[in-house]
C-alpha cells in the first residue's frame, strides 16, 4: 500500500518537475525575445549587404533579385551626387549626419528623404532622385540614428525618429531660409513620416509622402513574428518590448503612424505596394483610412515592398506631381506647374 509520505513524494517531484519546466520555458521566452531586440533594434556590427545575401531582401517580393540588379548602378550613380554635409544633433545627444543636394537653380522647395530599415538614402531613394532634381527640388537625405555615417546604439523604428525629423526640418531652413518643405519617407521612413505628421510642424512643412510604412511597431513585428516564424506574438513581443523600453528608451505602442495621422493638418500621400509582403498593403490602407487631414493614395498593384517607383514610374510620377501641386501655397502652383517634363 502507499503511504501518505509516497503520496507526498510523488506529488513534490511531479510539481518540482512542473515548476522547473515552466521556468525553463519562461527563460526560453525571455531569451528568444532578447535576441529578437538584439537583431531587430539593435544596431549591427556589420551593414547589411543589399543582396541576395540580406534576408530582407527577398521579403521584398518576387522579384527582389530583380530589383537589386536595377537599383545597383544607380546606388552607384547616388553615391557620386556632389553633396553638402548636415550634420543634427538630437535630444538625447546624438548627432545625425545627411547630404544637402542643391536644386541647380536656386529655389524654397525641398524634399528631406527618409530611409528604411536597415537601409540608406542610397538604396530607398537613388531611383528617383534623377527626376527629383530634375524637377528643380532641393533635396535631404537623411541617415537616421544607428544607421550609416548617423550615430547610435539602438534603431529607432520612427518612434524617436520622428522627434529627430523636427531637428532635420530645422536644419533645412537654416540652409534655405523660408524654405517649403515635403517630409518623404519609405517604409520606416514611411512610419517616421506619418509619426511626424501628427506634431505641431512649423508651417514650412507643406506635405507629407509615405511609401509603404506600416502602422505601428507593434503591428509590423507581431505581423512579421507570425509570417516567418510562425509564432505566436505573445509574450515574445511583450517582452522585446520591455528591453526597448528599458535599453532603447521606448514603447512600441504609445507613438504609432496610424494613431498619429488622425491628427495631422497636412496634406498626406500615401504609396503602397499592391503585392506587399513584409509591410502588408492592408497597413497602407488602414492608415489611408485613419488619416484626417487632406489626402490621396496611390496602390502599385504589381510591386513589392518599396518597389512602386520600379514598378510603375510614370505612375508614381505623375502621382506625385499633381499632388504636391494640389498642396503647395496657391502663390507658388505655376512655380511648381512649370518645373521640366
Amino acid at each position: 500500500m502507499v503511504s501518505a509520505l509516497d503520496i507526498s513524494q510523488i506529488l513534490f517531484v511531479v510539481l518540482g518537475s512542473l515548476g522547473g519546466a515552466i521556468i525553463i520555458i519562461v527563460l526560453l521566452y525571455v531569451l528568444v525575445s532578447y535576441i529578437a531586440f538584439s537583431k531587430l533594434i539593435k544596431r549591427p556590427k556589420k551593414q547589411m549587404s543589399m543582396n541576395g545575401d540580406n534576408p530582407f531582401i527577398s521579403l521584398m517580393g518576387e522579384d527582389a533579385l530583380d530589383f537589386i540588379d536595377y537599383i545597383k548602378p544607380k546606388i552607384q550613380q547616388h553615391r557620386a551626387l556632389v553633396t553638402e554635409p548636415v550634420e543634427i544633433k538630437t535630444n538625447d545627444g546624438l548627432t545625425l549626419r545627411g547630404d544637402f543636394y542643391r536644386a541647380e537653380e536656386p529655389t524654397k522647395k525641398t524634399i528631406i528623404c527618409m530611409h528604411g530599415y536597415s537601409s540608406g538614402p542610397e538604396f530607398d531613394f537613388s531611383a528617383i532622385t534623377p527626376f527629383l532634381h530634375k524637377q528643380g527640388f532641393n533635396l535631404l537625405f537623411v541617415n537616421h540614428r544607428a544607421h550609416g555615417k548617423s550615430d547610435g546604439k539602438y534603431i529607432g523604428f520612427g518612434v524617436l525618429d520622428h522627434l529627430d525629423s523636427l531637428k532635420w526640418i530645422e536644419a533645412t531652413i537654416e540652409l534655405i531660409p523660408n524654405a517649403e518643405i515635403v517630409l518623404y519617407g519609405v517604409s520606416m521612413g514611411g512610419a517616421t513620416v506619418m509619426m511626424a505628421s501628427g506634431l505641431d510642424l512649423p508651417p514650412n512643412v507643406k506635405a507629407v509622402v509615405e511609401d509603404c510604412g506600416y502602422t505601428g511597431v507593434w503591428d509590423i513585428f507581431s505581423y512579421q513574428i507570425r509570417q516567418m516564424y510562425n509564432l505566436r506574438p505573445f509574450p515574445i513581443v511583450h517582452l522585446a518590448e520591455s528591453f526597448s523600453k528599458m535599453h532603447a528608451k521606448y514603447s512600441f505602442r504609445k507613438t504609432s503612424p496610424v494613431t498619429s495621422v488622425q491628427k495631422a493638418v497636412v496634406p498626406i500621400l500615401f504609396i503602397h505596394g499592391g503585392r506587399d509582403v513584409f509591410v502588408p498593403t492592408f497597413m497602407g490602407e488602414a492608415n489611408y483610412e485613419a488619416c484626417t487631414s487632406a489626402k490621396d493614395i496611390l496602390i502599385i498593384e504589381d510591386a513589392g515592398h518599396a518597389q512602386s517607383y520600379y514598378k510603375n514610374p510614370e505612375l508614381y510620377e505623375e502621382t506625385l506631381l499633381t499632388f504636391l501641386n494640389k498642396h503647395f501655397d496657391s502663390s507658388n502652383k505655376n512655380k511648381v506647374s512649370e518645373l521640366k517634363e
